[in-house]
């Protein structure tokens, strides 16, 4: 109840949509109207879609409601998870209520709350795919293992990460079971090395695909050929990238460590997401939990946990690798994972803070009421989410209120786009500044009746020059208080 009251809360104090919920809503609606061949052109991951299309259906709600009703449940089960996977790792009542109100509060996974993301639903099977996961670990004999594959297979429906998963936790167990052969454990070796080259194939090819415009028939039909492509085309990026690190960063005599620069940035980015999300008073814990051996009660466990991080990190660093840069959202399945073991240090520190003991330190007294109202202060602030793009909302919305059906409309921001109503979306555009002012220097400006522009309250240049080259003033201005604008015109080509 709690979760879902946050969600609700989340969604209130940010109701504009973002950018990737538009595009699900665009393919649950082609869904709905049977466009199954449109709805896959716009997004290659249908799984999620489908979801929002299904639940709009069975309850007759529009789209953006059925999304966040989708959202809430697979909070909800994300939040019960990662209390289930908390008593599976050996967990007492105490820690249980802990490990509940951490994960309510973890200001990295609220912070995306009112966001319309598949990320919540392979997060949500994740976890629970960790609970069967570590249920058969404890009892090879049980039948956890199918539903470890079943939630595996649904993680892996909502993000391809869940494919490292598939690939690498079959050989894990298949390594614990025979841990006392040498043979074995070289063959695992073996295995978990040619599955890591496997799995940064795959992320190639999806990178490929989605990301470098490969049509997907190509891409399945020449698999080994796409995957060369494929390694080709990151492999000149990243050369690229070392040349101008080498040439105009290094310089001459420094140029010999640019691999190293390299790879030390890549290290970087991904610590700092992590840390990020994590929160440095989580991380604290988390290494407090290994370091006293309270992470876990079940201590055949402890591997299998170590396991997970490794894997998680190697999905991260592949990515990272491959793409050059790494949205913390994308760290939360490795948060979570380090997450469980911070419920017992907590749990230890609120044991020690009531079992009072004559002689104890002022220290130790004051530990676990000051990690307390951190951990609440960081969980409070997290959900101080108020939105500052409602004048989106209010442009989009003037827009469809003063135009007609059949007049057009160009805008450089897709919610605005979205609450217009307008079948005004651009495949492929970067809705970006540049962007506008290439349409408005080659005058395809005149092709639309309505433009509105989005511009920075940083960069009020930007308005001087639209105006003076497009030669109008705008008929309505909307902006936040930040400085943020929406200038919306009527073209004259449009007024006439």
């Amino acid at each position: 109840m709690v979760s879902v009251l946050l969600s609700v809360w989340c969604v209130y104090i940010d109701p504009i949509v973002n950018n990737d919920g538009i595009q699900y809503f665009r393919v649950a609606e082609r869904l709905l109207n049977g466009q199954w061949q449109d709805a896959i052109a716009i997004h290659h991951w249908p799984f999620y879609s489908m979801l929002i299309a299904a639940t709009s259906k069975l309850t007759g709600l529009n789209v953006e409601i059925s999304a966040h009703a989708v959202n809430t449940g697979l909070y909800v089960l994300l939040v019960v998870g990662f209390m289930a996977a908390v008593v599976e790792l050996g967990g007492d009542r105490r820690v249980v209520v802990f490990a509940a109100l951490l994960i309510l509060l973890l200001p990295g996974l609220n912070k995306y709350r009112s966001y319309v993301i598949r990320d919540t639903g392979y997060l949500a099977f994740y976890i629970w795919s960790l609970v069967f996961l570590f249920r058969y670990w404890q009892n090879p004999k049980s039948k956890a293992i199918l539903a470890w594959l079943v939630c595996t297979l649904t993680a892996f429906l909502f993000r391809i990460e869940g494919v490292a998963f598939l690939l690498f936790m079959p050989a894990i167990m298949l390594a614990h079971r025979f841990r006392d052969s040498t043979v074995y454990r070289l063959s695992a070796s073996v295995i978990l090395i040619l599955l890591g080259i496997l799995l940064f194939s795959v992320f190639s090819l999806w990178t490929l695909s989605s990301e470098l415009g490969a049509e997907q028939t190509k891409v399945l039909s020449h698999p080994l050929s796409s995957v060369a492509l494929a390694w080709e085309r990151i492999g000149s990026e990243l050369w690229f990238k070392l040349h101008a690190l080498r040439q105009e960063f290094l310089g001459e005599f420094s140029g010999k460590y640019a691999y190293v620069v390299f790879m030390l940035t890549l290290i970087t980015i991904v610590v700092v997401e992590v840390l990020r999300k994590l929160v440095i008073v989580y991380a604290f814990l988390g290494v407090h939990a290994v370091w006293r051996n309270l992470a876990f009660p079940n201590m055949a466990l402890r591997p299998l946990w170590a396991a997970l991080i490794l894997v998680n990190l190697l999905i991260l660093t592949i990515f990272t690798l491959t793409k050059l840069f790494l949205t913390g959202r994308y760290t939360l399945g490795l948060v979570l994972t380090v997450l469980l073991a911070v419920p017992f240090s907590l749990a230890y520190f609120y044991r020690g803070w009531r079992e009072q003991r004559p002689g104890m330190t002022s220290v130790n007294r004051w530990v676990f009421p000051v990690l307390a109202v951190i951990c609440l202060a960081v969980g409070v602030k997290g959900l101080d989410r108020f939105t500052d793009k409602r004048y989106l909302k209010a442009a989009g919305r003037w827009v469809a209120a003063h135009s007609t059906t059949n007049e057009k409309l160009y805008s450089n921001n897709r919610a605005l786009i979205y609450y217009s109503g307008k079948p005004a979306y651009r495949d492929g555009a970067k809705y970006d500044w540049t962007e506008t002012m290439r349409t408005v220097w080659g005058g395809g400006w005149k092709d639309y009746d309505y433009l509105a522009v989005q511009i920075s309250g940083k960069r009020s240049d930007h308005e001087r020059r639209l105006v003076s080259k497009l030669g109008l003033r705008p008929v309505k201005t909307f902006q936040n208080r930040k400085g943020d604008r929406v200038l919306v015109f009527k073209t004259t080509s449009g007024a006439s």
